[in-house]
């Protein structure tokens, strides 16, 4: 999308509260293209989630999507998938936290649609 719309939406899936996702937003603050961002969680229930809404409001824009009780995360992920608005959808995890400039490869070939870009978007992200 890019000018009025985000260029990544990560999905995060949490199964209780926005604290199991701290760390990982956190890191996704990080990165320079955050404001380009949409954020989308995946939570059984908005009242319980307890989100930081302070955190979120830098990204461009965020949403919850409640699906009732986590039992699997494949339909969580596909609920998600479903609300997201950007071209790249990426899937993100409690326990993986990007490093910066992870999305600059998505960026600069959304940037550029034409031309190939040659890699992934992105860059491994390891699991801690």
């Amino acid at each position: 999308m890019g000018a009025n719309g985000p260029v990544i939406s990560v999905i995060l899936i949490t199964p209780d509260h926005y604290q199991s996702l701290r760390k990982t937003i956190g890191h996704l603050r990080a990165q320079a293209i955050h404001d380009q961002m949409e954020i989308v969680i995946v939570a059984p229930a908005v009242e319980s989630l307890e989100a930081d809404e302070r955190e979120l409001q830098e990204f461009l824009q965020f949403r919850v999507v409640v699906v009732g009780a986590i039992t699997s995360v494949g339909p969580a992920y596909a609920a998600g998938i479903r609300q997201a608005s950007a071209p790249v959808v990426v899937l993100g995890e409690d326990h993986s936290f990007p490093e910066p400039g992870w999305p600059k490869p998505c960026s600069e070939h959304i940037s550029n649609p034409g031309q190939p870009s040659g890699q992934w978007c992105g860059t491994r992200i390891p699991a801690a």
